[in-house]
């Protein structure tokens, strides 16, 4: 999977008024129609865009693929992806300096089956903070709400 980039970089964000650099935001999420529509909503606002759709695409993006890092200022991350999980490069990017901050996003709980073959649930919130993820946003994502945290945190 070839990770995208959106957002021309060269419009700056406004925060009080005052032009910003643009800030770099990376999406690491499986399900192509809402990463495309996260993306597309984030450059609009102003933020260059990578996207990927797994753990490999979004670490590739870190590292540049060859063309030099291309490290994040902020990773939004769903939790459970096809080849790992989003804390996997909550990891990478805290290892930056300065470390990275990311928003993980998924199902508030999800179901799984223990080793003794019982279902139980695992609160992906936790395990997300305790890993370090600066935030976590449930999905369906509120956009404002999650466009809030980028905000303080990019």
């Amino acid at each position: 999977l070839v990770p995208q980039t959106r957002g021309s970089g060269l419009g700056a964000s406004r925060r009080e008024g005052r032009p910003m650099e643009t800030k770099r935001i990376l999406i690491v999420e499986d399900e192509q129609v809402s990463r495309t529509a996260l993306a597309d909503l984030l450059a609009e606002e102003g933020y260059q865009v990578d996207t990927a759709g797994s753990v490999a695409g979004g670490i590739a993006v870190c590292v540049g693929n060859g063309a030099g890092p291309q490290i994040p200022d902020l990773a939004i991350v769903d939790h459970k992806l096809p080849d790992g999980t989003g804390l996997e490069i909550a990891a990478h990017l805290k290892q930056q300096t300065p470390p990275r901050p990311v928003i993980v996003v998924s199902g508030s709980a999800e179901l799984e089956v223990g080793t003794d073959g019982n279902l139980t649930f695992t609160d992906s919130e936790a395990i997300a903070l305790a890993a370090g993820a600066a935030e976590y946003h449930a999905k369906p994502v509120d956009f404002p709400s999650l466009l809030d945290a980028i905000r303080r945190l990019a």
